[in-house]
């Protein structure tokens, strides 16, 4: 009984060194996309084109209300518009800040129906 009470003294130090570098180590999962602002909707699909480069589909009702409200809430916070291509059907723009540019799309895809389809990459900031 007193090796097992040696034992258990000896290897708990160990233990609790081993739990604490192992819940300070980096975490290996990706962070997904950017935090950017969205027109509200049920999102389709989530996914990494490329690293760092991130396409969301969001459903929307309409495409061309979708467009507008898009651009407005990301000019709204602060975001600069490099493109803005208002269409009858929807539209295609692009707006950046310093860090991140985002490319957004309102039109109605087959078997998809209206969405608004944006792609976030990081950005080196506004070429003027």
């Amino acid at each position: 009984m007193r090796r097992v009470a040696v034992l258990i003294g000896c290897c708990l130090p160990l233990l609790l060194t081993a739990c604490t570098a192992a819940s300070s180590a980096p975490r290996t999962t990706p962070a997904g996309p950017p935090v950017f602002p969205r027109v509200a909707g049920r999102v389709l699909s989530t996914t990494e084109a490329a690293p760092g480069d991130w396409v969301i589909r969001v459903r929307v009702a309409d495409p061309v209300t979708a467009y507008e409200r898009a651009r407005a809430l990301l000019t709204a916070k602060g975001y600069q518009l490099t493109n803005d291509e208002q269409a009858a059907d929807g539209g295609q723009g692009q707006a950046c800040s310093t860090a991140l540019c985002v490319t957004f799309s309102a039109l109605v895809r087959p078997g998809t129906g209206p969405v608004v389809e944006y792609e976030a990459f990081h950005s080196t900031g506004v070429v003027g």
